[in-house]
């Protein structure tokens, strides 16, 4: 048997030791120095360590805008989620793209509970300062509960008292003869007691420092090629003896508290802790282990995931190496030549450039008064007041030294990409000319962008892998094509096969701007009849139009009915007022909206009333 690329720990003193061995590699690249200094220098503790020789330090701090800038041009859009099934257009069946509307709605469930965007912010201020960004998932299982009584499930599901023939989709993964992954069998909710469907646990993550993650290769910054990955932490030490209780051979006593030097962390309370993550090569699955420096708190453990639960951001790439490079780093020396011009020019002016006064103590034998209008006692006569006092002027100030100050700040942050145009500073007589001057002075952030969506697909993927594994059967909604409603279903999350349904998650900017423009598109295309109504409502964004599908079914329904040769409306009102024999009413057939088109009723409520009107107008025409 071949000797595998990584032999898994089986001791405390085996994990510290890859932990030292992290250590010296960071401490070639002086990554913690470097993220101390950056840290400092953008919280404006910019003299730290500095001799200022009694002079009162000036601190013009420009890289915090900077860093700001950067983030909040690259965060200027929201981030949409779309999971959906990737292969040949039309070959996908209905239920793989449930499966894919269920997966969304799961992320962007996640996504608002656990603040995304929140974190997102957060990890986007803190990438460039340190050069790397890190998220670490882990399984909650102290998450509340959700649970659907069986009562509550049927009258969700039921029409005049009878369910749906329609609430039992099939998985398209489930074989012939297995158990569908959708479900509302009686068979199937046995297995979780009186309650239909029972929740619980859930999925978190939270922001590592990069000077806390450790990979087993440091050549590739590529996560889930990884053999390992080391996370360090600093836990109470009282936390880790309670988390130690319930595992066999552990030694409470001694888990032991104490400073680190690594953390700069003096607190004798609390105790670094390991948490290992390796791939095993047998079951191709991620394993687990936790330690402290002596002892092993947590045995190898299979967690059941596919992938590493880490998400890995660089700022700038490094080559061959999983560390990027800081964007504040090059600004230090720039920031220090600013910083201490000004306080020399403080200095200096406030030494030197006021008069100062020069008087003769023999003939001012009660010094000089500096008040105003006082009389001034002088002895002896003279006759010129400039043999007792004389002024003397303060030196000129050398303006070009503003001058350089001005020219290091304003160079710097147009490198950086912190332009008049990225400020707003620009004439407002154009917003056209603006608007093309923002857009061209970001444009060099595209890349941290698409490098950040990047880093959230990866998150989406393993939030997924997460959901696969201890999600289990959970109450979800699914929209019904026949009767217009959504539906509670069970859902088999351990059923889905991510390599059989072939995911592909769509990770793209979501702003209000962009919206209105693709339904402005929109509707000149339904104007102009080069789509169809239902394109029009089936392309029409989903915040834009919660009730999109119930929409898209009456507007299939009608058309349905009208190939048959029926008017949907006619025959609506008939029903309403009771008539046996439907009366022809030619003119309401012909002001009648066409059967392909939305109507106001579809759109009321859900789009803007410009957009309806001229949608029926259109219609009626």
């Amino acid at each position: 048997m071949a000797e595998k690329y990584f032999a898994a720990p089986t001791t405390a003193q085996e994990i510290s030791s890859l932990y030292e061995k992290g250590k010296e590699y960071n401490n070639k690249l002086d990554l913690s120095n470097t993220v101390e200094t950056n840290r400092n220098f953008y919280c404006g503790n910019q003299w730290e360590g500095l001799d200022t020789e009694g002079l009162k330090p000036v601190v013009l701090n420009f890289i915090r805008p900077t860093v700001q800038i950067k983030a909040a041009s690259i965060m200027s859009e929201d981030i949409a989620m779309t999971v959906r099934p990737y292969g040949i257009p039309g070959a996908t069946s209905e239920n793989m793209e449930k499966e894919a509307a269920i997966l969304t709605d799961e992320l962007n469930r996640l996504w608002e509970k656990r603040k995304g965007t929140t974190k997102t912010r957060r990890i986007l201020t803190s990438c460039p300062v340190d050069g790397d960004g890190c998220w670490h998932m882990f399984w909650d299982p102290t998450a509340p509960v959700a649970s659907v009584s069986e009562e509550m499930l049927n009258s969700l599901n039921s029409s005049e008292g009878e369910t749906s023939d329609d609430a039992n989709p099939i998985s398209p993964i489930a074989e012939e003869g297995e158990t569908p992954v959708l479900s509302t069998e009686e068979e199937n909710r046995d297995s979780v007691g009186d309650t239909a469907i029972v929740a619980e646990g859930d999925m978190d993550f939270e922001q590592i420092l990069n000077t806390r993650c450790f990979f087993g290769n440091t050549s590739d910054p590529e996560v889930q090629t990884q053999p390992w990955i080391l996370i360090v932490s600093r836990e109470f030490t009282a936390t880790l003896k309670k988390r130690a209780e319930g595992e066999k051979g552990v030694d409470i006593d001694s888990i032991k508290g104490g400073s680190d030097d690594y953390f700069d962390d003096e607190q004798e309370d609390r105790t670094t802790l390991f948490t290992l993550y390796y791939r095993d090569e047998d079951t191709d699955t991620i394993w687990a282990m936790e330690s402290t420096a002596d002892v092993l708190i947590k045995e190898a453990t299979d967690t059941g995931l596919h992938c590493y639960p880490i998400a890995w951001l660089n700022w700038e790439e490094r080559l061959n190496s999983y560390h990027g490079y800081s964007a504040v780093s090059e600004l230090v020396q720039n920031q220090l030549a600013v910083n201490v011009l000004a306080t020399m020019s403080v200095a200096s002016v406030s030494r030197a450039a006021f008069p100062t006064i020069i008087y003769r103590k023999d003939m001012l034998p009660e010094g000089w008064d500096n008040g105003v209008g006082s009389a001034i006692g002088v002895n002896g006569f003279v006759d010129d007041v400039n043999q007792v006092a004389h002024v003397v002027e303060g030196a000129n100030y050398g303006y070009q030294v503003d001058k350089l100050m001005e020219y290091l700040i304003s160079t710097t942050n147009t490198l950086n990409g912190a332009t008049d145009a990225t400020l707003g500073n620009v004439n407002p007589e154009n917003t056209s000319a603006i608007i093309a001057a923002q857009k061209a002075a970001t444009t060099p952030l595209e890349l941290h962008r698409r490098n950040l969506y990047q880093f959230i697909e990866d998150w989406a993927r393993i939030a997924i892998d997460f959901m696969a594994t201890y999600y289990g059967v959970r109450p979800v909604a699914v929209f019904n094509q026949t009767t217009n409603e959504e539906e509670i279903l069970e859902f088999d999350f351990s059923a889905i096969n991510t390599a059989a349904l072939d995911i592909k998650i769509d990770i793209g900017g979501s702003s209000y701007w962009s919206e209105l423009t693709e339904v402005k598109t929109l509707d000149n295309l339904f104007l102009k009849e080069m789509i169809s109504g239902i394109d029009y409502i089936d392309l029409m964004p989903e915040n834009l139009m919660p009730h999109k599908q119930k929409a898209l079914a009456n507007l299939k329904a009608r058309e349905a009915q009208a190939a048959m040769g029926g008017n949907p409306e006619q025959q609506m009102m008939d029903a309403a007022m009771g008539m046996e024999e439907a009366m022809p009413l030619q003119e309401t057939a012909q002001e009648a909206p066409s059967p392909i088109a939305p109507t106001a009723d579809d759109l009321l409520g859900v789009t803007q009333m410009d957009r309806i009107n001229a949608t029926v107008s259109k219609a009626q025409s």
